[in-house]
């Protein structure tokens, strides 16, 4: 959940503490949102695709009062673009800005047949939920696509795709509330402040 370690840093740099129980609120909060959208993830990258004319590579929700945002990168020609889908209406909202992704990142991205949208399929197939944050990624030099689905209740699953072969590589559970994975590991949002 990149959004919360960009929070949680920038609450760090501004020497703020940011108590996990807020992030985790907040975790809970987008993730009720998520399920009521009635726009779903995978519609506002279709939406961002179109619009933008190019193909997506991350996609993620946030929360506003009482409904979500979802931001779509795309990548368009030799640039990556970034655009937001309000999640009322499912349509394109704003102007897109330009990101500076790498050659490296591009060239890589440019090797897989897959697509963010069917990975997004795949994931909420598989958590049995509501996608609201997917990215393709290049750990290591493995090429994955990694999507966090809101489940029931305050349950949300990361699904870890492999972005070559569309197979499934992995599927964490992490309770919202309670601050840590099935597996042991703390979530972003449960990282003390500095």
């Amino acid at each position: 959940m990149t959004r919360w370690l960009l929070l949680v840093a920038l609450a760090a740099g501004l020497g703020l503490a940011v108590p996990a129980a807020a992030l985790a609120d907040a975790d809970a909060k987008l993730l009720k949102l998520v399920r009521s959208s009635s726009t779903s993830l995978r519609q506002a990258i279709q939406t961002a695709e179109r619009d933008l004319k190019g193909r997506a590579y991350a996609a993620f929700a946030t929360a506003n009062t009482d409904t979500v945002t979802f931001t779509v990168k795309v990548i368009v020609g030799e640039k990556a673009m970034s655009g937001q889908v309000d999640g009322k209406t499912g349509k394109s909202q704003g102007f897109p800005s330009v990101l500076g992704e790498s050659p490296a990142f591009l060239k890589d991205f440019a090797k897989v047949k897959g697509t963010l949208i069917a990975a997004v399929k795949a994931a909420e197939a598989t958590a049995k939920g509501k996608a609201f944050d997917a990215a393709f990624k290049r750990p290591n030099g493995k090429l994955l696509f990694e999507v966090d689905v809101a489940g029931r209740d305050d349950v949300e699953k990361d699904v870890v795709i492999d972005a070559l072969s569309g197979k499934i590589r992995k599927v964490a559970e992490k309770t919202v509330d309670a601050g840590a994975t099935a597996d042991g590991a703390q979530p972003a949002s449960a990282a003390p402040a500095p």
